[in-house]
């Protein structure tokens, strides 16, 4: 709730009225009366939120997206993505079991857990070293808020994704995959090496490509989801980038 008082503050203060802020669960928002004040829209942003959370709100989410999307409308989902993060994996349960053993609120746990993998990793610790995503967590944590770190590694539904598994879920919302909202990720010549463009460039399929690009770059963060829906609801396709 904090938040949403939060944000209706800076609303206030910068004078903006046509905003509207509400605190739900979304695995059972479309459930509830507050479902029907949600007007449908034509832009959708997730940011911090798909990688973060259980099946339930993710099927929350996909309802939501499914009654609320107009024809032609376009998602963008932030998400941590594989193969990339799969070296953070350990990291962030050891990072996640440690803290909860040794605090009680979450800022706390962050800390405690930070504690444990920054001494593991000066112990050289095997599954700690060399790896970039451990590298930054330790030097992010001296710049950081602690609020930031419990957010991101002290969740129990934390999972990084495969693009095609996200293609996949928002295609139960009718939502095509269209593009990176990350610009010059979309330019393969700019991209990847002329041996990887050869290899991307026996796949027709753009989710395969998008395969062969992951395995490629170093990106742990994909912010690129959106969808657009072309076609009106219930049937047809829309897309996502």
């Amino acid at each position: 709730m904090a938040h949403i008082v939060a944000a209706r503050a800076l609303a206030a203060e910068a004078g903006v009225e046509n905003t509207w802020f509400i605190e739900a669960d979304l695995a059972a928002l479309m459930g509830h009366p507050l479902a029907y004040e949600i007007p449908e829209v034509d832009v959708v942003t997730m940011h911090g939120v798909w990688s973060w959370v259980p099946d339930p709100v993710r099927a929350g989410i996909i309802s939501l997206l499914k009654a609320k999307l107009r024809p032609g409308g376009v998602v963008q989902v932030s998400y941590n993505a594989l193969p990339a993060r799969q070296s953070a994996l350990g990291m962030q349960w050891l990072l996640r079991e440690a803290g909860e053993r040794l605090a009680v609120r979450s800022d706390r746990q962050a800390e405690a857990g930070l504690e444990i993998v920054s001494a593991l990793a000066e112990a050289k610790a095997h599954h700690l070293q060399g790896l970039p995503f451990v590298e930054s967590l330790l030097q992010h944590a001296r710049h950081c808020q602690t609020a930031y770190l419990a957010h991101e590694y002290m969740n129990k539904a934390w999972r990084p994704c495969f693009h095609a598994d996200v293609v996949a879920a928002m295609a139960e919302a009718k939502l095509e995959w269209v593009a990176s909202t990350h610009l010059l990720e979309n330019f393969p010549s700019l991209m990847l090496t002329e041996e990887a463009r050869t290899v991307s460039s026996r796949f027709e399929d753009p989710v395969m490509r998008e395969l062969v690009k992951d395995v490629c770059l170093p990106r742990g963060l994909r912010g690129r989801f959106r969808a657009r829906r072309t076609t009106p609801h219930p049937g047809g396709t829309r897309r996502i980038a």
